[in-house]
C-alpha cells in the first residue's frame, strides 16, 4: 500500500477542488529489492510520487495526474522561469 507523506487540499477558484498528494510506493517487492541494491551498493530506488487531482467541489468529475519528484520540479522550475 502507498504510504501518505504529506496531503494537501485547496480551492483555488469556487466550484473547482485541487488535492496534491506526495506518497511512497510501499510494495514488499519493491523494499526487498532495494534491500538488495543496497547490499550490493547501488543507490535505492525513488519510489515517491505526486498525484494532482483536480475537480469540482462534490468530487464528481476529477482528473488525476501523477508524476515523480524530479518531473514535478522540472514542472515548477519551467513555470518560475517562465512567469518572470
Amino acid at each position: 500500500m502507498p504510504e501518505t507523506i504529506r496531503k494537501e487540499s485547496f480551492e483555488p477558484v469556487a466550484g473547482h477542488r485541487v488535492e496534491i498528494e506526495v506518497y511512497e510506493k510501499t510494495s514488499i517487492f519493491g523494499q526487498n529489492l532495494d534491500k538488495l541494491k543496497a547490499s550490493i551498493g547501488i543507490e535505492p530506488t525513488n519510489n515517491r510520487r505526486i498525484k494532482i487531482t483536480e475537480g469540482d467541489v462534490a468530487w464528481d468529475y476529477k482528473n488525476t495526474i501523477t508524476m515523480k519528484p524530479e518531473t514535478f520540479e522540472q514542472l515548477c522550475g519551467w513555470y518560475k522561469n517562465d512567469s518572470k
